[in-house]
């Protein structure tokens, strides 16, 4: 008789453990497919709650070993520290690479959108003497703010960014006069052979126009 019981227990609770795997599995299913997810991932999407792009950090560097311990904003520091180090050796490429991996740890931190877009597009700019270098970081920093736009929608500030550097720094700099042309005209031939970039230009405008 108890033994009986206890498959009979046993039994319900295998058959309760099944009935509550549908709603589970229908509610956490991570995003990806056709379908876009559970209900829970496409939440963190519409509200902007989810970090997917955090797999994109180095698995075995140190900054991600300071994530796995809570430790972000000591991460975040330690990369715009080396941020100052390769600006000042012009070690450009890790620049970039590591301005990618601080705002893939701070996506919503709107002051560190502001901070890199700016360094990209007047400090780095600054640094070459060719002007098409200096228009391409130029674009490098407006291009990054526009990506923050993309992930801070409800943000006006990196917006007004994007338009201050294309009115700004490409209208009213030094090199006004080639940075306008180049606006609609990009000296990297081989890339754009002769059209604006149409990541900041699609439609061929005029800078003050698309600021």
């Amino acid at each position: 008789m108890n033994q009986a019981s206890s498959r009979q227990r046993k039994m319900a609770y295998l058959v309760g453990i099944l009935v509550l795997l549908v709603p589970i599995i229908g509610l956490g299913m991570p995003s990806g497919g056709q379908a876009g997810g559970g209900a829970l991932a496409r939440m963190r999407s519409n509200y902007d709650l989810g970090e997917s792009n955090l797999g994109q950090v180095d698995p075995t560097s140190a900054t991600m070993n300071l994530v796995l311990l809570g430790l972000r904003g000591i991460a975040v520091n330690i990369l715009r520290m080396d941020l100052d180090y390769y600006k000042d050796h012009k070690e450009w490429s890790k620049m970039r690479s590591t301005t990618k991996s601080v705002i893939l740890l701070q996506p919503h931190y709107i002051e560190v959108w502001r901070f890199l877009s700016w360094n990209l597009s007047y400090n780095v700019s600054a640094e070459w003497d060719a002007v098409p270098e200096r228009f391409h970081w130029v674009k490098e920093g407006g291009k990054f703010a526009q990506e923050g736009c993309e992930r801070n929608r409800d943000n006006a500030e990196l917006l007004w960014d994007v338009g201050k550097t294309w009115s700004q720094k490409i209208g009213r700099s030094d090199e006004w006069r080639y940075f306008r042309k180049y606006f609609v005209k990009d000296p990297d031939e081989k890339t754009f052979k002769g059209q604006a970039d149409p990541e900041i230009n699609p439609e061929q405008k005029d800078n003050y126009l698309v600021a």
